[in-house]
């Protein structure tokens, strides 16, 4: 059984979480601010279904731009578009400046989601934030054996 996380343990988890999204923000801060062009992507294709759904994610519908018409729901997953629609929406931005943007909430918060959960397995503190900064590097199936069997080895 594992034991309640103390005060202090949480407040150690968010200092080290700020830590992980401070650098990644400044790593990627040009995505929130400076358009880009991705070639060979699907960054035009997430901002053509963000422009041109609509409300077409909550009921089945017809889309006729591609494959000589498909329907709605087996065009893409959602996720990405609908962000995106909902960012161009709150910012004002254009939808391809938007996707970026996307893009780099995904960059700065994903490492984060594995920080929480690594750190939630091992309650170590170092190890989680150096394994984000080497998720830079490496696979991320390398990393998974490099945070939980060590921390396992000393139970």
């Amino acid at each position: 059984m594992v034991a309640p996380m103390s005060r202090a343990e949480r407040v150690q988890a968010a200092l080290y979480s700020l830590i992980v999204v401070s650098v990644n923000a400044l790593i990627c801060r040009q995505l929130f601010s400076v358009p880009s062009a991705h070639m060979n992507s699907m960054h035009g294709f997430w901002a053509a279904l963000a422009r041109w759904a609509g409300d077409s994610w909550l009921h089945p519908s017809w889309w006729p731009y591609w494959d000589c018409g498909i329907p709605f729901e087996y065009t893409y997953a959602p996720l990405v578009p609908v962000l995106t629609s909902l960012v161009s929406w709150k910012t004002g931005q254009p939808l391809w400046m938007s996707v970026d943007v996307v893009s780099a909430l995904v960059y700065c918060l994903g490492p984060v989601a594995f920080f929480v959960v690594a750190w939630g397995l091992t309650r170590g503190s170092a190890g989680p934030v150096l394994a984000n900064a080497q998720h830079k590097k490496r696979n991320l199936s390398d990393l998974t054996g490099l945070l939980v069997v060590p921390k396992a080895a000393e139970q």
